[in-house]
């Protein structure tokens, strides 16, 4: 397996707790530059939108804890609504990471809390899957992962969604009141 000591060692350290600082697109512009073609290949597969699984373990195994614990919150969601929740059962091995997680992000006060203890239990996930790895090619599809986990983190403003949700409320309130 090819080391990447340069790019993984330029790289900024990413915290949960922090801002994201760079773009996805620049870290793989970055990247383009460093890697093999296979290697850049494989690492376009590492994102948090597709699922597509890859021929690298850390791959199959990222995307089978995501790809669970989706399919896990569906079922929560259908059981809620009154839905048949069966079709949503996950078809993957069990996996106590997504369960654990489940547990915290259904408990949560709010839908905001509940997005924030998804984003942590990938994180957690991410940082279980990649010990012992420093700069390598799991460490740079985990440090993308992560990457991609900032991102939308930092799309979360609570001040303009509670701005948003009394502006919904308000027009909510003025419907009512002309019926």
């Amino acid at each position: 397996m090819a080391s990447y000591y340069f790019l993984g060692a330029s790289l900024p350290m990413l915290r949960f707790d922090e801002n994201a600082p760079m773009s996805d697109d620049t870290f793989m512009g970055l990247c383009k530059a460093q890697l093999s073609g296979q290697d850049y290949a494989l690492l376009e597969h590492a994102t948090l939108g597709k699922h597509e699984i890859g021929e690298h373990r850390f791959l199959i195994r990222w995307n089978s804890f995501f790809s669970t614990l989706q399919l896990l919150m569906a079922t929560e969601r259908a059981k809620k609504l009154g839905i048949d929740a069966e079709q949503y059962r996950p078809r993957y091995a069990y996996q106590l990471e997504a369960t654990t997680a489940l547990k915290q992000i259904v408990q949560a006060e709010d839908p905001l809390q509940s997005e924030l203890e998804l984003l942590r239990a990938c994180w957690r996930v991410l940082d279980d899957m990649e010990t012992n790895h420093m700069f390598d090619m799991v460490f740079l599809l985990s440090y993308r992962l992560k990457l991609q986990l900032l991102l939308r983190k930092d799309l979360f403003s609570p001040l303009e969604g509670n701005a948003e949700f009394k502006r919904l409320f308000s027009n909510l309130q003025t419907n009512i009141k002309s019926l």
